[in-house]
């Protein structure tokens, strides 16, 4: 199968675009070329200019990536190390004599771990989950000493954390952090930092014991023919907090969720997948709330139940409505090669009831988009549109049929949308001809009243659709006008007796054309 994937216009975003292509690929393409700033010094020359960072600049220069540092066209944050902390890297940590010694792959993943593209990320930004992923597709997660006032990056487990010891050093194209020490590539998976610590000793026999083991334990999975790190979120629990609740052993936590434990559908199973995420989540991630409001619902690898989240004035509680936790400051942000580990403070049952907080769901939030190139890659007015499309059955929950057949077109959408309307500037869009239908599975909701917002595309080609909700006629009039009008569309108020999952369904009507969902947004009426 040819995947399609491409501009749908040009803009003078193509020199950015090169930049970061430079420093994802394997080599430099602008290797030998002479590079001139127009105000400062770019950071390759700036380094080359100090003696101090010989040894960096010829790792640089030895992994083709130094004329990549000289680009004025981009912004790189970089993290660099003088030849002291280089020598000390390469003879006691990596084992070498030499750093020509190193293995070509191995010192081009480590000098691409020390740049983050796209970003000039200033010391006062660099706390836990960096925005942005490094060169090498790994996240860097930051800290400080509250007593030194230190900034620093975490090495992992039982390893040094790497301090900055001169910030904020501005170039013509980025800024420099200077480090006391090399960083340390994680190469521990979430499952093996799970195991290697003594405080989840149950947890993690129960997770075994459910078969996800080897899911927390695998680092990479092919999508659309793209091989993509495979992120997780794990929420553990320590054996001290399933002692005060009188649990001593996996028997015992058995017989508070039984089921067979292989049974995904079971409360053992399930109780286990409502500890993990499918998605790379820092604890900043998690407490960000729509706008406006300071309660969400978010969802976790459970079928059955969403996490209700709650912001008391800067204290953030989880599942308030019934047996709430709290995520430990001191154990939180964990970091391994695939994913994060919060501690709780508390076993984290399913609870029996989600609170009605506000939900804010994207169709593109789903495992399988994170496969695209340029999934929710920072887009201004002048960069150019993007698509991917999608096959039938390619992505779990979103189905569609068209007559005839061949007419139906699906697609990932990223683009800037008046002023960056987008969330993530990406969407979902469809051509479905003139004769069509999508359906759109969503998570579960809490019973009561809510009411239906959908942030629509109102594309200049847009067409016109009748919509259901599980069901019901869910619009506001006989269509819902993708051409103009307003940015988003609230429709008719349902009420549910009971938790349950839903499906939007869109149906073409007398005007076909594209159509595009950026987001729902689910209300609950009082």
């Amino acid at each position: 199968m040819i995947r399609k994937a491409y501009h749908i216009i040009r803009s003078a975003a193509l020199p950015a675009v090169m930049a970061a292509c430079c420093l994802l690929s394997c080599k430099d393409p602008y290797k030998n070329e002479v590079f001139m700033a127009y105000d400062e010094v770019p950071i390759g020359l700036w380094l080359e200019e100090r003696p101090e960072y010989s040894m960096w600049v010829e790792m640089l220069k030895e992994a083709d990536l130094f004329n990549a540092l000289n680009l004025a066209t981009m912004e790189l944050t970089c993290f660099v190390a003088d030849n002291e902390a280089v020598d000390h890297y390469v003879r006691n940590v990596a084992g070498y004599g030499s750093y020509k010694d190193m293995d070509p792959e191995e010192l081009d993943y480590l000098m691409r771990y020390h740049i983050v593209p796209g970003a000039k990320l200033m010391s006062a930004n660099l706390m836990l989950k960096l925005s942005l992923p490094t060169a090498s597709g790994d996240y860097l997660t930051a800290g400080m000493d509250i007593e030194t006032d230190v900034r620093y990056i975490d090495n992992g487990a039982d390893k040094q954390p790497s301090n900055i010891v001169r910030k904020d050093i501005e170039m013509s194209n980025g800024v420099v952090h200077h480090l006391d020490r090399m960083l340390q590539p994680i190469s521990e998976t979430v499952w093996e930092v799970l195991t290697a610590s003594s405080r989840y000793t149950i947890f993690n026999e129960a997770l075994e014991t459910a078969g996800l083991d080897l899911w927390l334990d695998n680092v990479e999975r092919e999508v659309f023919g793209y091989t993509v790190r495979e992120y997780k979120t794990v929420f553990a629990v320590s054996d001290s907090v399933y002692n005060e609740q009188g649990i001593h052993s996996l028997s015992d936590l058995q017989g508070l969720f039984p089921g067979d434990p292989l049974d995904t559908e079971s409360r053992f199973h399930q109780y286990l997948l409502y500890h993990t995420m499918d998605k790379l989540k820092g604890y900043a991630d998690l407490t960000v709330f729509p706008e406006g409001y300071n309660s969400m619902i978010i969802y976790t690898c459970s079928s059955l139940k969403g996490l209700c989240v709650l912001d008391q004035g800067g204290d953030v509680w989880f599942n308030p409505q019934e047996e709430n936790f709290r995520i430990l400051s001191s154990h939180r942000d964990i970091p391994a090669r695939n994913g994060y580990i919060h501690e709780v403070d508390n076993i984290m049952a399913l609870p029996s009831e989600m609170a009605r907080y506000v939900v804010e769901w994207e169709p593109t939030d789903k495992f399988e988009f994170t496969a695209i190139p340029f999934y929710r890659i920072t887009k201004d007015g002048d960069d150019p549109a993007d698509r991917f499309f999608i096959e039938q059955g390619e992505v779990p929950g979103i189905r569609w049929e068209s007559i005839p057949e061949t007419k139906a077109q699906v697609w990932y959408h990223s683009e800037n949308i008046g002023d960056g309307r987008y969330l993530y500037n990406d969407a979902l869009y469809w051509d479905l001809g003139d004769i069509g239908w999508i359906e759109l599975d969503i998570p579960v909701l809490p019973a009561g009243t809510w009411q239906l917002r959908a942030h629509k595309s109102n594309h200049d080609n847009g067409g016109r659709a009748t919509a259901q909700w599980s069901g019901r006629n869910a619009n506001e009039g006989n269509t819902i006008n993708f051409v103009s009008g307003a940015d988003y569309a609230n429709w008719n108020n349902e009420t549910f007796t009971g938790e349950q999952t839903h499906t939007i369904k869109f149906t073409v009507t007398e005007h076909g054309g594209w159509m595009g969902i950026d987001r729902f947004v689910f209300l609950p009426i009082d």
